[in-house]
């Protein structure tokens, strides 16, 4: 069964800055995030409760809720900026 995605306008705003391409690609990745949640190369956040995953110099920070499905986007951006 496939988890809701809940993208917050913040995080809309952040994928509309980025070049036409990559959003391509994290539209497609988050496709393929609503079905598997956890996929090959997703990283627990150390200090946090959220989780990373890397497109290159960019990445996707989330939050998984196993209990109601759901997936939060809580930020999208080039690596050298998300963190910050």
């Amino acid at each position: 069964m496939a988890y809701q995605m809940i993208i917050p306008n913040a995080v809309q705003k952040q994928i509309k800055k980025l070049p036409k391409d990559i959003q391509d690609d994290i539209l497609d990745c988050l496709i393929k995030l609503q079905i598997n949640p956890r996929p090959s190369g997703y990283l627990k956040m150390k200090n946090t409760e959220g989780y990373r995953i890397r497109m290159g110099d960019y990445r996707i920070l989330y939050d998984i809720d196993d209990q109601a499905q759901k997936i939060k986007l809580r930020k999208i951006g080039h690596r050298r900026d998300i963190y910050k």
